[in-house]
């Protein structure tokens, strides 16, 4: 989704580019911000990250990723807060969207559900009829 068609208040997908690195932002003890701005080529998201260190260093300049929270801002200025990200080559498959059991995180679901999904046979027909999954 492009950032200018990101609804306020909703979560949403977009895809985007790093253009500047998280920058550490220490604002009082125990809570630590890393800002940086990503675009999708034509309109500027800054995004925050909450006392994440790890995921702030994982964010690398000129790399594209696919971010996913809830949009806010303004109609001048674009936010995002503590979104969950991919790079854009791991993108692609089944990812949960729903609260994990305790001590499950979304990327252990994700990598149980692809290892399932190849140990399916090539020939797996869909059992929902035709009518329902063009619907």
């Amino acid at each position: 989704m492009a950032i200018a068609a990101a609804p306020f208040g909703e979560i949403c997908v977009i895809r985007a580019t790093v253009v500047r690195p998280p920058v550490e932002h220490c604002i009082r003890k125990g809570m630590t911000l890393y800002k940086l701005t990503v675009t999708d080529g034509e309109t500027g998201l800054a995004v925050t990250l909450f006392n994440n260190r790890f995921a702030a260093q994982m964010l690398q300049e000129g790399r594209e990723y696919y971010f996913r929270g809830r949009a806010e801002g303004t109609l001048t200025q674009r936010t995002m807060s503590s979104p969950s990200f991919l790079p854009e080559e791991r993108a692609a498959g089944i990812h949960a969207v729903y609260p994990q059991t305790e001590g499950l995180s979304v990327r252990m679901i994700s990598a149980a559900v692809e290892q399932a999904l190849r140990l399916l046979p090539v020939g797996v027909r869909d059992p929902l009829p035709e009518a329902l999954r063009q619907q």
